[in-house]
């Protein structure tokens, strides 16, 4: 299955939540927080790509964000282009326009598809509460400007919670009009690891009508906008059933995630059934092979852990996390 991978969403190192300059409220990386401190080598970027024969394209979260290991993610983007390859990388934008100069240093525009930066919200409160440090929105432009003096291409990439979700057209107006970007990637709340009482979910009737919303703007502005769709009528399911391929279900991925170890260069077709369930999906990238269980379920396990014991489905049906229809 290796063979078929063109793309790769890569941790540079572990332990990435107790060194990185924010402290997210619902991190991702919960499964992580047991193993030791490491921080990958180029050796080891140079056995990734071995590892992957056809890959194209290399998202570099960094350890979980660039701004953690800023010189380390730009040597390994050149290792990636050196080998073919286009590169991405994904920040909060926390250290400005110092973080974005010496990531981006010597390379070359044409092979960067985009800087992500997930800004949540407007609100420097409400930024505060999600990302749990101070962190000015004018210091994630400052970085933002840079790309895009630089010809880096930007995509604002926020995840939508209760505190947030009334946000969606604002966010979209302001970096629209202030800055011309045109791409955006929203998810919500449930592809984080949140799996506590205290519910902050967006609620299942919001999210169709943010969808809606969405989709309002797209049309509007000629926005290159994507949005999941996580909960469906039955009309609606019976139509995702037939159409689309779950991660825990394709049996030819084309995207993998990685992570750099203490034990090795870990590794998972499903990123977001990793973060629940590593035991049935993570694998070594270098002997092993392993996709997650074919879950056939109405229900997918992931979105009962993630959304937490107080949210109501409404006669909704939750799907898988990344449809984006």
């Amino acid at each position: 299955m290796k063979t078929s991978i063109k793309s790769l969403t890569l941790y540079t190192g572990t332990h990435g939540y107790n060194g990185c300059t924010c402290k997210c409220r619902f991190c991702t990386q919960k499964f992580l927080f047991d193993v030791p401190s490491y921080q990958g080598t180029l050796e080891e970027i140079e056995r990734i790509i071995k590892s992957l024969p056809q890959l194209e394209d290399a998202y570099i979260l960094g350890n979980p964000d660039v701004c953690v290991d800023t010189d380390f993610c730009n040597h390994a983007a050149k290792k990636f282009i050196d080998a073919g390859c286009k590169v991405m990388f994904s920040t909060s934008g926390i250290g400005g326009k110092h973080t974005m100069e010496k990531l981006l240093n010597g390379l070359p525009s044409s092979k960067v598809k985009y800087v992500s930066f997930s800004v949540d919200s407007l609100k420097d409160e409400t930024i505060r509460f999600l990302k749990g440090v101070n962190l000015p929105l004018s210091r994630v432009e400052e970085g933002i400007a840079y790309c895009i003096e630089n010809n880096f291409p930007v995509k604002i990439q926020p995840t939508l919670w209760s505190v947030n979700q009334d946000e969606l057209e604002s966010i979209v107006s302001y970096f629209f009009f202030k800055y011309g970007i045109k791409w955006f990637t929203f998810h919500f709340g449930s592809l984080e690891t949140h799996r506590g009482a205290e519910n902050l979910h967006v609620s299942a009737n919001n999210i169709r009508g943010i969808y809606k919303e969405a989709k309002r703007l797209q049309q509007i502005y000629g926005l290159d906008l994507k949005i999941p769709m996580n909960m469906l009528n039955k009309a609606e399911y019976s139509f995702f059933q037939e159409n689309y391929t779950t991660h825990c279900q394709d049996k030819h991925p084309s995207d993998i995630q990685v992570w750099m170890t203490h034990k090795g260069l870990k590794a998972s077709y499903c990123p977001i059934f990793s973060t629940v369930y590593p035991e049935n999906s993570v694998f070594d990238l270098e002997s092993e092979d392993m996709t997650a269980p074919g879950i056939g379920c109405k229900m997918c396990p992931v979105q009962k852990e993630t959304l937490g014991p107080n949210f109501q489905n409404k006669g909704y049906i939750p799907v898988c996390l990344y449809y984006k229809p």
